[in-house]
């Protein structure tokens, strides 16, 4: 009644507020409408108006806070403080947004029922809460500057989500019913809730609690994430104070938000749960970051630990009896691991202990430290690095805390362990130690009290909380006037040491967990030795009430009536209370259990009780006794769940006497139905052996009988047994799991074989599964046998490690190690000295049996990933394993191998892969679950790992010590099976741990190694045959590929033992690593006869070791020490060794060092007498000078051919990109080329002087000619291209040098003439008339030889190719001695009545008629124009006096061009050393649906036939889904055998390989070689997969695609629309002048968001450039110097479709650190809601809003440079994406629509006048739109609108575009008033990339073709990473290089200038040469031309490619 009536008072005055509101809204005219005041009075809604009122008080307060000046303002005394006073201020908006909304709901809600409580509850939380209150305050946490306001702030949000928690507000949960909650009146209606019909609503309700509550929850943890991140505030004080605000929200927020979380996992809703583990993760991260990588202080720091522990109580268990126990508050507040449900695939309980572990690790080091130790920088890189792309939010708190723990780790490893006596006899110097910081007072209290919080709440902690402040306590921290600590603060954390090992002895969990000796040490050491005995008294007078007491008897539910006297009792709490009877019980449960039996206490008095019952069996089965009789018989069961149970199976017959001498007996059925009673003496009948009684019958009866007794009495046993084992986990004392322990193990060993009962049948099998698994494997088949006949012997001792290794049901008590007890009982059994050789046999097979069902237990659980139990079930054999191991008195080398089975995870890891091809939601569970079961089996191997390394570090016996090394260097090695990450893992613990131990685990871990790599030398030395067998069957494609890498594996069979010789190369190099003269031995066994595979897989890795050894080492004392070690049969394992040495130095500045020390050991290995081995110099070659190669050349020729080619290929390695050139030296007194292209090799080789050869004179000449025909018999690398230009240098200095021609240059023709057809044009047209021109025929032998060419091509057989032509040319004599040598096969036959000059004609007329000969001048009497030689200005200048049409000379030659050339650089025509101008190809511009180009479509169909039928899937290397019916082919080699071949002109292979470990192109990449094996098109995978969203950015979520595509984007902005749309059309007036016919949409009630800045001053900015300012391009401007870069303009209107090419425009490379998008449209609503995208899903730093666009299909749309004309439109853009976006805008514009009328400088003014803060800067382009490109930019007006801004307001930078094409341009134009000093670059940066090095560095740069190709070599590699490395890819990069290369031609070197520079709208001469052939390539303006140089770079064109350049606009072109 109080709250309705409250409700009514409410509603009366918000009636008299509405008649008011009337009242105001009279009029006095009488002519007033009133339809229209009924209109008003019709919507006016009692809930908004309410609703209305609400945000206004809420605003008012909002705002009375944002205008505080955040300090103090009262300084009276008594007066608040500015936290209380800004609480003060924000209490109203709790009480609305919290009480007063929910209130307001129940009140005024529309319709009836409860169905109108719902819609007015939802309007009001969503209009109050969520629209206003938590996004405004959440915004004053992200943006206030002030310490005190941010404060506020995060206490708000903890306020609120208490307020929202209490009855009747949004969170309330303490009252049920459809009246619970903000629903009602807060009360309870049992009658609704038991309503069936409200079950549905109920249901509704808190799905929408839950939801609210999320979004508190990521309010507040979004605002604690702000307060933690740096940069908040410029002072250090305000950032302490903030960050350490933030901590504590933290700590408040992170068990409400890990509670939500666990609820939304058991509420089956994954997504929920991960949108709020993402940010709590993040905020983790942050704090302790602030505390482990920031510079934090006093506050934040304790803020931090208090964090810490709140973290470690969150993320760990509660011990398992105590979980539901306790009571309180405390316990209500609490959350642990146990709370957190299974199954989530990435939320998982191991992800949250590990983070636990860590920060326990961490918090015991400060606090045992007294600081943080020093992190290594490396360590800390390592793990941030490696925690990065791809795996859980867990991860990288992890990352940050892990070097923290393992600092301290490492200093705790020096200390005494925790289970020794001298536990605190420890020295430790911690002023030695450097600290990243240490704790002061407040701090080290708060660590303190938070280990003793820990200790108290999470018992598993207890004990290393004791070791830890009681050595803390021993040497407390000491006084240091350079320290943090004051003296008193020293007395004061003494103090507290004491008092907290006081505290925690007194605790009972110090007996329990054996701690109570180091607290009592501890205190010892103060003289408190009476306080400690006083405490410790406490402790065990508690841990005996639990265990014996009348708790204990509680929690098990057993009541005892102990005495006549109890039942005389008034009440049980006077029973409970009384003391006297109470210390009675305590005494009684000191001798036994009432008055009957006296339990025993000792594990030989249990079994001797047992034994002995035995023997008192009746001779009759006992009848039932009743009730009146007083007494039951003890029986055997009785005995043992008496003693099992601690008496709790006496409950049941409490009040009776027991007694001793009986036992029930059993029915024996005989073969009637008569029953046997036993009447002798049973112990008689115990016996097998009896007299006999001379009849036969009765013998049978009798033997019969007694074997039954017999029987029986096993089965008896067996079943005590198996009911021990299945109570033994379920006791709730360690002790009494211990004594059954002890039980189990005593009885297991004596009841010899006995059949397990059929309880234990099951784990009986397991065991000798377990055996028969491991076979073969870990042992041989004689272990086996003695395996098998152990468990024969002792079937039970089997069945009972099996049951202790896999539990049929779960544990719900302590855990007990049987199987520690059982090898307990069996060292016992086998320690007495009568035992023979084999005394050891049952331990031992006791021993081997453990650990291999430990081993079968993790591949159980690894078959069936789903089963929690199994997994959880060898997760705890396995922890016991390792604590059983280290304790061991005796350690077989059968039991170490073993455990070798932990590491092997090949089957799991083949269930994970198989799992995530799945893709079915059943499917991805499954992968989940296999994940997690991978992630458990790798915790095994890790924990099997650490096994191995306490053997071999804590073991005494020098034996078990070298098993335990050997073990693990089998597993390093990968003899033994492991997975590549645990084997990597034991490489480090071999290398890193063992060896660096001590001097015998050194020894031991060197000779394992040796022996592995010893076995795997023998292992490839038995697969030879087989080996060499396959490869010579192998693929010849794959032979070719093993050709140029010889490191590849040839066929399947070498693939398989390749890997297998990795592992034994990789950790004997590590060895090595460390033992250089170990090498030695690694050469000599890789070098055995037949041990090839293993050579190769060392030379493969022999990087790994030449980098390390070089680091440790140094590059020469290593190289020289190996080289000393190195014999004959090692010199290819030294050479590859040299060769990587030799590639660590820096490509463009090789190390010299390293060449003088392959001279240096070229002379060490000179024999006596003999000549130098040139193979020594091979590593080198490729650095050395090329003038040095010269010298050296003839010591190649005349070696052997191997060695010969391997050191061509050597020499011209790093210059495949320029293997067509011959460099000429810059300065020939200091020469600087290094290497040899392939080019310059033919040429040297040609010139070679062979006499200088050191052979027999004879051979001289022979070898000289064999090597020439040796290499162009390799086609491959010295094809057409490569010979051609080699002959085409040799040729052109024998006509312009004078050079003569060496002496093999015509027979090379010949063969050239042969071999290579496609040169015959070639060598008709171009080199035969050169030879002429330079009279080779007065050379008779040289003349002989180009006779004999000319008459080979004479008629070649190809169209239109003849040496005829050349004939033609020749002089009469010789042409007559041409005839008389040959017979023309055309039919011209020698004529002698024919003059010479005749004879001439007649062939040139023959010549002239032939349609397919172009290249002879019309005018007969002019010769043919000759070709230009390269950098011969002479010859320049003569062809330009022959030929030219040009008069003059000098500059008049320059008045038809703008651009000012150099006389000697100009030509009339094309240059003669670029290749014939292809014949035109007409464009298809016909529809691409017209039958023609659907007959092209399906030609290149037919051509791509094997691409096309290939499923793409497999080809990437992955499974297809579809298997068997796939319809594409899966036929990977017989696609192999048609893939074309790499392209081989690109460097480093495929870039998807090299950055990510994997190319996603598999078989189709073009640049495959480098990771396919090609004998099985098998695409390999490096470790570490790296990815590549990594390093793109901007990517199109497919949801969102999908989304857009659909038209349901639930755009902000949109609900806002159509309701201004209806107004404006009810509203609608005469438009005015150029006013928008489109509303804005309204972006309120969204937070003004927090506007970053750009800087643009000073800064070089590459402008949006259409088609060719694509991600690659861009990424090269940012290598040459770039600022700031822009995307292509993407139309808005396609950005909302989804259009995923126009989202491609977005794209963003890690590279790009300023980048922005440009933006194109027509309306404000597409930029708006564009923006909205952009703003979500994208990172950008500004946005661009393109109003200067020139393109008609733009215009025409109402965007580009039409958007200008419509400056309301302009107007409504600016602000809806200043609303929008959080960075800036920025605006790109034209002077006007054309020349005439420019007002871009009116436009300016108004953006400024509009006032709207969010525009960063005006880009104004000097052109109009009808302008396009052409004349000049108008930068004066530019400057004008500039200053046409107001200075009275604030002004906006206007940066400048266009015309800039050097660094004097970009000053004269920025120098202008008013002009920003920004360097916009568009056409200038396509034609001079290198622009923004010239206008930073202030030169002219005049560059070289090589440096321009070197450029075009990185667009080409970042374009195949950005579009792909398949044929698809290749093209794409092709055609946007082509695109690039039609602007980069226009740029005219400076050296070719007259004039100091070009520029950028001045015309270039049609035909010019450079200063090289490179350089001449570049100057032409011919697409062929364009496309030679794509084929440069990216390999040959396919036949039939055409490209015509898609940008027509030249800067030269007049306007239309």
């Amino acid at each position: 009644m109080a709250m309705r009536s409250g409700g009514n008072m409410m509603r009366e005055s918000l009636d008299d507020t509405l008649a008011g509101l009337q009242d105001d809204n009279l009029s006095d005219d009488d002519n007033a409408q009133p339809e229209l005041q009924e209109q008003e009075m019709e919507i006016e809604d009692p809930l908004l108006l309410a609703i209305d009122d609400l945000e206004g008080r809420i605003v008012s307060a909002l705002d009375d806070v944002r205008i505080h000046p955040g300090v103090r303002t009262s300084s009276a005394p008594g007066a608040p403080n500015i936290h209380e006073e800004l609480a003060t201020m924000l209490r109203p908006v709790l009480e609305v947004a919290a009480h007063t909304g929910p209130s307001i709901a129940r009140t005024y809600y529309r319709g009836d029922g409860i169905e109108g409580i719902e819609a007015s509850v939802e309007d009001v939380y969503e209009r109050v809460v969520s629209d206003l209150v938590l996004p405004v305050v959440l915004e004053m946490a992200q943006s206030e500057r002030n310490p005190a306001k941010l404060g506020a702030s995060l206490e708000f949000f903890h306020n609120f989500w208490k307020e929202c928690h209490k009855a009747g507000s949004w969170l309330d949960a303490t009252t049920s019913g459809p009246q619970a909650g903000p629903y009602g009146a807060g009360g309870s209606h049992s009658s609704s809730a038991a309503n069936p019909a409200l079950k549905p609503l109920l249901q509704k309700r808190l799905a929408k609690r839950t939801a609210r509550e999320a979004e508190i929850l990521r309010y507040w943890v979004q605002a604690s994430i702000a307060c933690t991140e740096p940069g908040v505030l410029t002072s250090d004080e305000g950032e302490g104070a903030v960050a350490s605000r933030g901590v504590l929200a933290a700590c408040a927020s992170l068990r409400p938000s890990l509670r939500h979380i666990a609820q939304r996992i058991k509420d089956t809703d994954d997504r929920g749960a991960n949108r709020l583990y993402g940010p709590v993760m993040r905020m983790v991260e942050g704090v302790f970051k602030k505390l482990f990588l920031g510079n934090s202080g006093e506050a934040i720091r304790s803020a931090c630990i208090k964090f810490l522990e709140i973290v470690i109580l969150c993320c760990s268990f509660k011990a398992q009896d105590a979980v539901g126990k306790r009571r309180g508050p405390t316990a209500a507040s609490d959350f642990s691991l146990d709370e957190l449900p299974a199954g989530h695939p990435v939320i998982t309980r191991e992800a949250l202990e590990s983070v636990a572990e860590y920060a326990f690790t961490t918090l015991r080091g400060l606090t045992f430290l007294g600081g943080q130790i020093k992190i290594d920088a490396n360590i800390l890189s390592d793990m941030l690095m490696t925690s990065g792309g791809g795996g859980s939010p867990s991860s990288q708190v992890v990352s940050i805390l892990k070097p923290a723990a393992l600092a301290y780790l490492e200093i705790e490893s020096n200390l005494p362990k925790e289970d020794t006596g001298n536990a605190l006899a420890y020295k430790l110097d911690r002023s030695a130690l450097e600290f990243e910081f240490e704790l002061s007072q407040k701090s080290y209290t708060l660590s303190i009290n938070a280990m003793q919080a820990l200790a108290a709440n999470r018992p598993a902690f207890f004990k290393e909380v004791s070791f830890c402040i009681s050595r803390r306590a021993v040497q407390p921290p000491v006084y240091s006037e350079t320290g943090v600590l004051s003296k008193s603060a020293v007395i004061a954390i003494t103090s507290q040491l004491k008092s907290t090992c006081l505290a925690m002895l007194r605790n009972s969990l110090s007996i329990t967990s054996k701690a109570s000796d180091v607290l009592h040490s501890a205190l010892k050491t103060y003289d408190m030795e009476i306080q400690a005995d006083k405490a410790l008294s406490m402790a065990k007078q508690a841990t005996d009430l639990k265990t014996a007491g009348r708790a204990a008897r509680n929690r098990a539910n057993m009541y005892y009536e102990w005495d006549a006297s109890d039942n005389d009792r008034s009440s049980r709490r006077q029973r409970e209370t009384d003391d006297a009877l109470a210390k009675m019980r305590a005494a009684k449960a000191a001798r036994g259990l009432g008055h009957g039996i006296q339990l025993p206490t000792s594990m030989s008095d249990s079994i001797d009780l047992i034994m002995v019952n035995l023997n008192h069996l009746p001779s009759e089965r006992p009848k039932r006794l009743t009730s009146e009789s007083g007494k039951i018989s003890i029986s055997l069961d009785y005995i043992v769940d008496a003693i099992m149970t601690n008496g709790a199976s006496l409950s049941q017959e409490e009040g009776h006497w027991y007694e001793r001498d009986g036992s029930a007996a059993w029915n024996v059925d005989i073969e009637s139905d008569e029953k046997y009673n036993l009447k002798e003496n049973f112990v008689g009948l115990l016996s097998l052996n009896f007299e006999s009684s001379g009849h036969e019958e009765e013998d049978e009866r009798e033997k019969k009988r007694r074997k039954i007794v017999h029987d029986q009495i096993d089965l008896a046993a067996s079943n005590a047994l198996g009911r021990i084992l299945a109570s033994v986990t379920n006791f709730g004392s360690k002790y009494l799991g211990s004594l059954a322990g002890q039980v189990t193990s005593r009885l297991s060993f004596v009841l010899k074989n006995i059949h397990p009962s059929a309880a234990q049948e099951e784990q009986y099998n397991m065991a000798k599964q377990g055996i028969s698994k491991m076979q073969g494997r870990y042992f041989d088949e004689e272990t086996a046998l003695s395996l098998f006949k152990f468990i024969e012997v002792h079937p039970l001792v089997a069945s009972s490690l099996a049951a202790d290794v896999m539990p049929m049901s779960d544990s719900n008590g302590v855990t007990t190690s049987i199987g520690q007890a059982l090898l307990s009982e069996a060292f016992m059994q086998c320690c007495d000295d009568t035992v023979t050789e084999s005394k050891w046999w049952k331990y031992d097979c006791t021993l081997a049996l453990y650990v291999s069902l430990v081993v079968y237990a993790g591949e159980v659980a690894n078959q069936k990933p789903t089963d929690e139990g199994r997994k959880k079930a060898a997760a705890d054999a396995c922890h016991r394993l390792q604590m059983v191991m280290t304790s061991l008195p005796r350690v077989t080398q059968t039991s170490v191998t073993l455990l070798a089975g932990l590491c092997d995870l090949e089957d799991i890891t083949k269930k994970v892969v198989s799992a995530q091809r799945q893709t079915s939601q059943e499917a991805i569970a499954v992968a989940a679950a296999t994940h997690a079961a991978k992630q458990a089996a790798e915790k095994r191997a890790k924990c099997g790992l650490l096994i191995l390394r306490d053997l071999a570090c804590q073991k005494t016996s020098a034996e078990i010590r070298k098993w335990a090394v050997n073990c693990a260097a089998a597993i390093a090695s990968g003899r033994l099976p492991s997975h590549p990450k645990v084997q990597e893992n034991c490489l480090g613990l071999v290398v890193n741990v063992l060896f660096t131990k001590n001097e015998s685990l050194s020894d031991f871990v060197a000779n394992a190694a040796k022996d592995e790599l010893r076995y795997a030398s023998n292992k490839a030395i038995e697969c030879y045959d087989q080996i060499e067998k396959a490869n010579k069957e192998a693929d010849p494609k794959v032979l070719a590929a093993a050709k140029k890498n010889p490191y590849i594996a040839v066929s399947s069979e070498e693939k398989q033992v390749l890997e297998q010789m990795r592992g034994p190369a990789l950790l004997f190099m590590a060895i090595c690593l460390r033992i250089p003269e170990m090498i030695e031995v690694l050469f000599t066994l890789s070098s055995a006869e037949k041990a090839d595979v293993l050579s190769k897989a060392v030379r493969a890795n022999m990087f790994k070791l030449s980098k390390a050894s070089a680091a440790k080492h140094g590059k020469i004392d290593i190289a020289l020490k190996v080289a000393k070690m190195t014999g004959p049969n090692e010199v290819p394992l030294l050479l590859t060794f040299l060769e990587n040495l030799a590639s660590l130095s820096d490509r463009n500045n090789p190390d010299q060092d390293v060449i003088d020390v392959c001279y240096e050991i070229q002379e060490m290995k000179k024999p006596d007498g003999g000549e130098k081995d040139p193979r020594f110099v091979i590593p080198v070659v490729g650095y050395m000078l090329r003038k040095d190669l010269e010298t050296r050349f003839v010591d190649f020729v005349a070696a052997d051919d191997k060695v010969f080619m391997t050191a061509l290929a050597r020499m011209g390695e790093r210059l495949h990109a320029q293997a067509l050139l011959f460099r000429e030296e810059q300065d020939e007194e200091n020469p600087a080329l290094r290497g040899m292209t392939l080019c310059e090799q033919l040429v040297l080789l040609h010139k070679l002087d062979f006499s200088s050869l050191d052979l027999p004179q004879q051979q001289k000449q022979r070898r000289y000619l064999s090597a020439i025909k040796l290499c162009l018999e390799e086609e491959e690398v010295y094809n057409d291209s490569v010979v051609m230009s080699a002959l085409d240098h040799i040729s052109g200095t024998f006509l312009t040098r004078g050079e003569k021609l060496p002496l093999a240059f015509m027979r090379t023709c010949i063969l050239v003439c042969s071999q290579h057809e496609s040169l015959h044009s070639w060598i008709c047209n171009e080199l035969l008339p050169r030879l002429l021109d330079g009279k080779i025929y007065e050379d008779p032998r040289q003349w002989e030889g180009w006779m004999r060419c000319a008459h080979m091509l004479e008629n070649s057989g190809q169209r239109g190719v003849s040496s005829m032509s050349a004939i033609a040319k020749l002089p009469p004599e010789q042409l007559m001695q041409y005839r008389t040598k040959w017979t023309s096969s055309s039919g011209v036959q020698v004529a002698k009545r024919k003059a010479p000059m005749a004879l001439l004609y007649d062939v040139r007329r023959t010549l002239e008629d032939t349609p397919y000969v172009t290249f002879l001048p019309k005018d007969k009497n002019q010769s043919p124009r000759l070709p230009l030689p390269k950098n011969n200005q002479k010859q320049c200048k003569m062809e330009e006096e022959n030929t030219c049409q040009v008069e003059g000379k000098g500059s008049g030659q320059n008045e038809r061009f703008s651009v000012r050339v150099k006389a000697e650089f100009i030509l009339s025509e094309r240059a003669s050393c670029l290749p014939p101008i292809a014949p035109t190809i007409p464009v298809n511009s016909e529809n691409p649906k017209s039958r023609k180009n659907r007959r092209k479509n399906k030609r290149l169909r037919e051509e791509n036939g094997d691409l096309e039928k290939m499923c793409l899937i497999h080809l990437r290397g992955d499974v297809c889904t579809h298997g068997d019916s796939c319809k594409f082919s899966h036929d990977i080699k017989a696609f192999l055998a048609s893939r074309p071949p790499d392209i081989d002109q690109i460097e480093g292979g495929c870039p998807h390989y090299n950055l990510y470990g994997f190319c996603m192109y598999g078989a189709t990449c073009r640049l495959g070689g480098s990771h396919l094996n090609l004998a099985t098109g098998e695409n390999l995978r490096k470790e570490g997969i790296v990815d590549a969203s990594t390093r793109v950015l901007n990517l199109l979520d497919r949801d969102v695609q999908s989304q857009l595509r659909r038209n349901d984007y639930p755009f902000v902005c949109q609900k806002f629309n159509q309701k201004k749309k209806d107004d404006a059309h009810e509203n609608r007036s005469a438009p005015e002048e150029n006013e928008s016919s489109e509303v804005l949409p309204d972006m309120t009630p969204l937070p003004e968001k927090s506007r970053r800045t750009i800087d643009f001053s000073n800064k070089v900015y590459i402008a949006p450039l259409t088609t060719v300012g694509n991600l690659p391009f861009r990424r090269v401007m940012k290598k040459l110097g770039a600022d700031i870069t822009c995307g292509e303009m993407a139309v808005a209107s396609h950005i909302l479709m989804g259009n995923a090419s126009e989202w491609a425009l977005l794209k963003r490379h890690v590279d790009e650190d300023i980048f922005g998008v440009q933006l194109a449209a027509g309306h404000a609503d597409l930029f708006t809601r564009a923006c909205e995208l952009i703003e979500n899903h994208t990172k950008v730093d500004f946005v661009d809003l393109n109003l200067g666009c020139p393109l008609d299909i733009i215009n025409d749309k109402g965007a580009g440079a039409a958007l200008m004309l419509r400056q309301n439109k302009i107007k409504d853009t600016i602000k809806g994406i200043t609303q929008t976006i959080s960075c800036p805008v920025t605006i790109k514009m034209r002077t006007g629509w054309d020349m005439a009328k420019p007002f871009a400088h009116e436009l300016v003014a108004k953006i400024q006048n509009w006032g709207m803060g969010g525009v960063g800067a005006v880009m104004i382009h000097g052109r109009s739109r009808l302008q396009r490109y052409s004349k000049e930019a108008d930068w004066d007006y530019i400057s004008k609108a500039a200053l046409n801004q107001d200075n009275s307001l604030p002004k906006i930078p206007v940066i400048g575009n266009g015309d800039i094409f050097s660094y004097k341009d970009y000053e004269e134009s920025t120098s202008r008033e008013g002009i920003s000093s920004c360097a916009m670059l568009g056409r200038g940066a396509l034609i001079k990339p290198w622009l923004p090095t010239e206008i930073k560095e202030k030169r002219q740069w005049d560059i070289s073709a090589t440096e321009r190709l070197d450029i075009l070599k990185d667009f080409v590699r970042f374009g195949l990473e950005h579009w792909g490395s398949d044929q698809k890819g290749v093209d794409n990069c092709r055609r946007f290089l082509l695109e690039w290369l039609s602007f980069l031609h226009r740029y005219v070197p400076i050296g070719l200038l007259e004039t100091a520079s070009q520029s950028m709208n001045q015309r270039v001469p049609p035909f010019m040469c450079g200063r090289s052939d490179l350089e001449t390539l570049f100057l032409s303006s011919e697409a062929s031309d364009w496309i030679r140089i794509s084929e440069m770079l990216l390999g040959p064109v396919p036949e039939g490619f055409h490209f015509q350049p898609k940008h027509q606009a030249k800067s030269h072109s007049a306007e239309g």
